[in-house]
């Protein structure tokens, strides 16, 4: 029988999302899924939540936080995809198996549309073939809640299942790819339907092998029987006449030789091993035969009790569609008439359009004048930057000429006091002297000046400077601050 794996792919609205998170969650006290297991129902899990969440509140926090635009009341919110393979392959699959194949349909899923979109994967063992229901909210890269981008498409739907059974057979799962993606898609509740009427095949199939086989163990039995009916041909014990003057007679008994009896008991021991042997064949069988048909009752049995459960299926299932069709008949009868349904159609589609072209629009001429505003702001930046680097320059240059004159200045007060000390020692010109202590108390003056314009030109460039290292190590290294540059000389090697 073909293995394949199964990956289908379903839309969800708001309306919908409520009876989904019931399902998946088990969250209803009878549900109409007959199915479903209860007792093997602690054996379900996720892969993305360890407890039960609100899908309408994740869903909004989700698209709260990433989504720029409001959210239209239509929107496709999740895209859910029901994940599983056929009946025979999954059962021929340890728990463990089953956990890996289903973890790595997840890896796949979580990369191509992005973990942090992934909203449920949730894994159902409570169901006669085990099968996982994961849940996307297309929000794209830019911010946008668009199923139509992640999906639409027959080349997009095919790469689906493409990629699918290329990524599970790369990982060790040897499957066929699933149904081609031209046929019609089906819901889940379409596809389960005909899991099991594919279930009841093959119980069909299986039955018809149980038949032939008690029909053979029935024939194999009868020939049995009949052979031991029958009487076993007597098989004459070649004995030669004995010479009446050898062998003795006493009344009706006959003596022969040694030999002749013990060959008769051989045979005789063999004959009964022979019996025994094809007693013990005869009661295997018997006992084979009863087995099997027990297991063909069993079969019937479950047989019966399967196509009851999906006949009961399909009538609720078609008594749900029947409803639904009735009251969507009903609503539609109601609200319009055909002229009416004609013209608000031809209204909507003129208003969706008008919508999606005035989006299209808005977002362009936000784009155009984001990358319009970021273009004049780099060019102010470097104009200001160049601006900077001139003044920073000139400043530079002008603080150099300041020290360098205050240094000349410096040295010929130095000499002019050395010269007074001279004339002093020499008590030459008390007066002249004087002259130049008070010469000297003005250069000393002028000089504090000068250093306290120094330390405002540092404490500036200790300030304006951080963001500029270059400009601020050759600064600090003009104004004999070595220890200072070293600090932008580092960063600079950072």
């Amino acid at each position: 029988m073909a293995q394949y794996g199964i990956i289908r792919m379903q839309k969800m609205k708001k309306d919908a999302i409520g009876g989904i998170q019931r399902h998946n969650q088990r969250e209803g006290k009878e549900s109409k899924n007959k199915d479903i297991d209860k007792e093997k129902g602690h054996l379900n899990y996720d892969l993305v939540n360890q407890h039960n969440i609100s899908y309408p509140k994740s869903i909004q926090e989700m698209t709260d936080e990433r989504v720029q635009r409001k959210v239209r009341a239509d929107a496709v919110l999740v895209s859910e995809f029901f994940v599983s393979a056929s009946p025979e392959y999954m059962k021929g699959l340890t728990d463990q198996e089953q956990e890996k194949y289903f973890e790595t349909a997840f890896d796949h899923l979580s990369e191509k549309y992005g973990d942090e979109n992934i909203l449920y994967a949730t894994v159902h063992k409570d169901e006669s073939t085990p099968h996982m229901h994961l849940g996307v909210v297309p929000i794209t890269e830019d911010g946008r809640l668009s199923a139509k981008d992640f999906f639409h498409g027959k080349t997009k739907i095919r790469a689906i299942q493409d990629d699918f059974h290329k990524h599970m057979t790369s990982q060790g799962f040897e499957i066929e790819r699933g149904e081609p993606s031209e046929k019609k898609h089906k819901d889940v509740h379409q596809f389960k339907v005909d899991q099991k009427k594919k279930e009841l095949e093959q119980l069909d199939v299986q039955i018809e092998h149980k038949k032939e086989s008690l029909s053979i163990y029935r024939a194999s039995i009868k020939a049995q029987q009949s052979n031991e009916n029958e009487e076993p041909p007597k098989k004459e014990i070649p004995v030669e006449t004995p010479m009446t003057s050898t062998i003795p007679f006493k009344k009706d008994k006959v003596i022969i030789d040694k030999d002749d009896l013990d060959d008769l008991v051989e045979r005789s021991n063999h004959f009964r091993e022979k019996l025994n042997e094809e007693k013990s064949t005869s009661h295997g069988l018997q006992q084979n035969f009863n087995r099997i048909k027990e297991d063909y009752n069993e079969m019937v049995k479950q047989f019966g009790k399967t196509q009851q459960r999906l006949k009961g299926f399909v009538n609720d299932k078609d008594a749900e569609v029947e409803k639904a069709k009735k009251a969507m008949r009903a609503k539609v009868m109601k609200d319009f008439t055909e002229e009416k349904r004609s013209e608000i159609k031809g209204e909507l589609k003129a208003e969706v359009e008008r919508e999606v072209v005035s989006s299209y629009k808005g977002e362009l001429s936000q784009v155009k004048a984001q990358l319009e505003d970021q273009a004049g702001k780099r060019e102010l930046s470097e104009k200001k930057l160049a601006i900077a680097e001139k003044r920073l320059s000139n400043k530079d240059k002008q603080l150099e000429d300041t020290i360098q004159e205050a240094n000349q200045r410096i040295n010929i007060a130095n000499e002019k006091l050395e010269t007074f000390a001279d004339r002093l020692n020499n008590s030459v010109d008390a007066d002249y002297a004087k002259g130049l202590v008070k010469k000297n108390d003005e250069l000393q003056e002028k000089n504090r000046e000068l250093q306290g314009w120094k330390d405002r030109m540092i404490e500036w460039g200790k300030k304006s400077l951080k963001k500029i290292p270059e400009l601020a190590e050759s600064f600090f290294k003009s104004a004999g601050m070595e220890k200072e540059a070293s600090k932008y000389q580092d960063e600079l090697e950072r």
